[in-house]
């Protein structure tokens, strides 16, 4: 349903069984927490356009609203192998059966914007500088919506990942 990080935190929170988990133990354990669900569907190799709606029948689109269509794309540990995905055109013709699986269940589709422009440390997914091709993933996003069949994007949703690079304000 996820990616393997998903996987590996799902497995420290709940033990080697993890992967058995399964849609409904998650949402209870979501539902537990006071939390809603943003589920993230794996789009670094052939993606599956039914489990939008095996999660739907699972649980039910009042909590699975919200699905996040791929994990920071822009990177190439995160997008299709080996390298991601090169263009933000070639994200959205790639996963346009799975965004519109999304929304034929009734739930909303989801972007990540990614920490690009902003600074990260080398290595980050804004390597490679301002000609880096990862550097300007949020316009590039935008620019390919604009491109897009009546100029509007297919998402409903952004789904910001922030994370802290200076521990001492923690």
């Amino acid at each position: 349903l996820a990616n393997d990080s998903f996987h590996q935190t799902i497995r420290q929170v709940l033990g080697a069984s993890a992967l058995n988990v399964g849609v409904e133990r998650f949402d209870a354990m979501v539902k537990r927490a006071g939390a809603k669900n943003i589920l993230s569907l794996d789009v670094t190799s052939e993606h599956d356009k039914r489990i939008p709606s095996m999660v739907v029948k699972q649980i039910g689109v009042d909590r699975a609203s919200r699905f996040e269509i791929g994990n920071e794309v822009y990177d190439p540990r995160q997008g299709p192998r080996p390298s991601g995905y090169k263009t933000a055109q070639d994200y959205l013709s790639d996963t346009a059966g799975l965004i519109d699986a999304v929304h034929e269940v009734g739930a909303n589709a989801g972007v990540t914007a990614g920490p690009c422009p902003f600074f990260y440390p080398e290595g980050s997914p804004c390597w490679g500088g301002p000609s880096g091709r990862y550097h300007r993933w949020n316009q590039n996003i935008s620019d390919a919506c604009q491109k897009t069949s009546g100029g509007a994007c297919p998402f409903e949703a952004v789904i910001a990942h922030n994370y802290v690079t200076d521990v001492s304000v923690l």
